[in-house]
C-alpha cells in the first residue's frame, strides 16, 4: 500500500509538471504567435541573418516582396543569393558592419526589370540576452513612392519656373509695345 501511494503521488506530482510545462509551452506559443503577428504587420521588409549570413527569419512583406521576383526566402537561405556578384562586396560589408556591432542606415537604389526602386535600409546588430552579437536584422523600407513624388514636384517646379520666364518676357514685350504705342 506504501508503495502504491508512493506510486500514486510520483503520478500525480508528474501530472502536474506535464500540465505545467503544456502551459509554460502554450505561452511561449501564444507569445511567438504574437510576435510573429507584430513583425508580420509591419509594411517594412524585415530579415534577420546569422553570423554565416544566413536567413533566420524573414517577415511576410520581405517573403512577397522576393516572391515577386521568383525567389523564395526561406530560413537557411544564404542572403548574397540574392545579389549580382557586383553587388556582393559592398552588401558584404554592410553586414559585416552590423555583425561587429554598428546600427546604421543606407539608401539603395534598384533596378528591378522594368522598375526602379529606391529602399531606406536600417541595419542592427541582433544580440542575445547576454549582449553578444549573433546575427543582424535589416529594416527595409520602400521609398519608391517618395522618390517619385519628388522627381515629381521637382519637375513641376521646374515648368512653373520656365514658365514664369515666359510670363515675364511677354510680359516686358508688352510693355515695350505699350510705350511704343
Amino acid at each position: 500500500r506504501a508503495q502504491e501511494e508512493e506510486v500514486r503521488q510520483n503520478m500525480e506530482e508528474l501530472s502536474a509538471t506535464q500540465e505545467e510545462m503544456q502551459r509554460i509551452l502554450k505561452e511561449v506559443q501564444d507569445q511567438e504567435t504574437f510576435v510573429r503577428g507584430l513583425i508580420n504587420a509591419s509594411n517594412d521588409s524585415i530579415i534577420a541573418i546569422d553570423k554565416e549570413y544566413k536567413i533566420l527569419s524573414a517577415n511576410k512583406t520581405a517573403v512577397d516582396s522576393y516572391a515577386s521576383l521568383n525567389l523564395k526566402i526561406t530560413k537557411g537561405f544564404d542572403i548574397f543569393s540574392l545579389f549580382t556578384e557586383e553587388q556582393k562586396p559592398r552588401f558584404k560589408r554592410y553586414y559585416d558592419r552590423a555583425l561587429a556591432g554598428e546600427h546604421f542606415e543606407v539608401t539603395e537604389h534598384y533596378k528591378f526589370e522594368d522598375r526602379d526602386q529606391h529602399f531606406v535600409i536600417t541595419y542592427s546588430p541582433l544580440r542575445s540576452e547576454q549582449g553578444e552579437v549573433i546575427g543582424a536584422v535589416l529594416f527595409g523600407k520602400d521609398i519608391s513612392e517618395m522618390i517619385l513624388a519628388k522627381l515629381k514636384a521637382e519637375q513641376m517646379a521646374k515648368e512653373a519656373h520656365e514658365n514664369a520666364e515666359v510670363l515675364k518676357a511677354k510680359e516686358e514685350e508688352l510693355r515695350q509695345n505699350l510705350e511704343e504705342m
